[in-house]
């Protein structure tokens, strides 16, 4: 795991060629889409962090962005902040499959207002739909190298 720096240590530079998907940890539709990404990015140039991790806040307090919000899935891409479903579609264009990377291309396609609509709503109703967890995921062996803590 890449560990937190304190907040007067950082330094979003060193961060520039990062892509980075921060994602709610306890929820685990959340997780299973880590699991999904895992499963289908094997260049292995995508890293994770919980929003409910010191990383998480420090970074995105750096960006201007509040991570209380824990209905949103961020995806920072070298150097650019996506959320929502503009998240979502940056983060298929990474995928294996071409499958996955057409959808991307679609969701981006479309208004981000529309799509945003269809995120929101989930997000909202994502815990009564796939339920949560009591603490945080725990990233397997592998993993570690790619989860920031």
């Amino acid at each position: 795991m890449i560990k937190a720096e304190t907040n007067k240590d950082f330094n979003l530079q060193d961060y520039q060629d990062k892509k980075i998907v921060f994602f709610d940890g306890v929820c685990n539709f959340c997780n299973k889409t880590v699991d999904l990404i895992w499963r289908n990015n094997s260049s292995r140039d995508i890293f994770y962090s919980s929003l409910q991790s010191n990383f998480a806040s420090v970074f995105l307090l750096h960006l201007n962005v509040s991570n209380s919000d824990l209905d949103t899935l961020y995806y920072y891409d070298r150097g650019t902040l996506y959320n929502r479903s503009r998240a979502i579609g940056k983060i298929l264009l990474n995928f294996d499959r071409g499958f996955f990377r057409i959808s991307g291309k679609f969701l981006l396609w479309l208004p981000h207002q529309l799509a945003d609509l269809f995120y929101n709503f989930f997000a909202r109703n994502r815990y009564k739909i796939t339920g949560k967890q009591a603490s945080c995921r725990i990233p397997s062996a592998k993993e570690k190298a790619f989860f920031m803590e």
